[in-house]
């Protein structure tokens, strides 16, 4: 049976069966077990479910991080309707671009509403029929995540549950839980980042403090946060970690720090050889995309010499093709377009066939995803970022 007939939800609904009575998440002194978190969010489903709301239904999520954004995200994946989480802190022309780019059927919001899925209210100001409301194209979509718009104005990002489904059934065996690990989930809803936040800790076991908003612009309570609940992973741009590095009292913030996983911008040499020098974490970073996550992955050694340049090694489920402009395949060494195949693929821009058709093609009975960024591969298979 293929991933889609199953469904996110039901993978979801699966792994809540693994020690049902472990701390899941904990929020401001508050925790929520595996099994709570199961009937909370079976809970919304059943309420989504009785207001016609399914397959092809865009449910806006705008609840800032807390226990309920995790119901409500569990609970549209369950109803199998389509998630659009959207940042309550971002600028209110943001937010309107975005719910009228998408015109979602409810929003799913904190306080009183007039309809209740247990922790989390029902926004229906504006439902009328859900029949009419669904989109076909939506009918096996997840996720649509907005960029940040920095290159065009936001563009949502559709995520099928299928490749989703894929991509997390070739991830969750590559992590290892160790007894004692405790994830961070900060990331602000606007990043597929959050999304991974969200659900990977789930699907092994990992239990997950979950960060207020606020300490994403406050880097002493940032790192108060982070030693006083003894956080063992989370992911940070490299620009931050300089910033917190450099504080006083940071190695001892991190000392319980196993793994720091860095993304979306270049990682400096003078960086690692900070972080190098003030953690005993071991330091990863991920190249990838809203279009396409944490698609290849670079350790940082702390036995070599540090370096500026960025060469990652692919996902082994996944493909990095350099292309020439005339479509051609780059030999080894010969620079050109990065383009990603595989299950990490999204599925295509909400409401902008052109641009789909221009960043997500087919070749060799492939999709893949043209990055814009420039790259070549190295003899041992490497890709080096130009």
């Amino acid at each position: 049976m293929s991933a889609s007939e199953h469904g996110f939800g039901a993978m979801l609904l699966h792994s809540f069966e693994e020690a049902p009575n472990r701390c899941a998440y904990r929020f401001q002194g508050m925790e929520i077990t595996r099994a709570q978190l199961r009937d909370e969010a079976l809970l919304l489903a059943a309420r989504l479910r009785e207001l016609g709301l399914g397959a092809g239904s865009p449910l806006a999520i705008e609840i800032p991080h807390s226990l309920e954004l995790v119901v409500a995200m569990c609970g549209v994946q369950i109803a199998g309707a389509t998630a659009i989480p959207i940042d309550p802190d971002v600028s209110l022309d943001r937010r309107n671009a975005i719910l009228a780019d998408i015109s979602p059927v409810v929003v799913l919001r904190r306080g009183v509403s007039q309809e209740s899925g247990g922790l989390v209210t029902i926004d229906i100001d504006d439902y009328e029929n859900p029949e009419t409301n669904q989109r076909d194209s939506l009918s096996e979509i997840a996720f649509v995540v907005y960029t940040s718009g920095t290159s065009g104005g936001p563009k949502g990002v559709m995520i099928s549950a299928e490749s989703y489904v894929l991509r997390m059934k070739n991830v969750v065996p590559m992590v290892s839980v160790r007894e004692g690990d405790i994830d961070l989930a900060w990331t602000p809803s606007s990043f597929i980042t959050m999304v991974d936040e969200i659900f990977l800790p789930l699907l092994v076991g990992l239990p997950t403090v979950i960060a207020e908003p606020s300490i994403r612009t406050d880097p002493d309570a940032f790192m108060a946060l982070v030693q006083q609940e003894r956080i063992t992973t989370f992911r940070i741009t490299p620009s931050l970690l300089n910033l917190v590095l450099r504080m006083p009292g940071a190695e001892a913030a991190f000392a319980h720090m196993r793994t720091l996983i860095c993304s979306g911008e270049a990682m400096s040499a003078e960086l690692q050889a900070i972080a190098h020098q003030k953690l005993t974490a071991d330091l990863v970073g991920y190249y990838g995309a809203t279009e396409a996550p944490a698609v290849a992955g670079q350790f940082y050694n702390r036995n070599e010499a540090p370096s500026a340049t960025t060469i990652c090694t692919p996902q082994p489920f996944l493909t990095l093709r350099i292309t020439l402009a005339d479509g051609r395949e780059a030999q080894t060494g010969e620079g050109g377009e990065i383009w990603i195949g595989g299950c990490a693929v999204a599925d295509g821009y909400w409401n902008k066939p052109e641009l789909t058709a221009e960043k997500f093609v087919e070749l060799e009975g492939r999709r893949w995803y043209r990055t814009g960024d420039k790259g070549r591969r190295l003899e041992d298979g490497r890709i080096e970022i130009l």
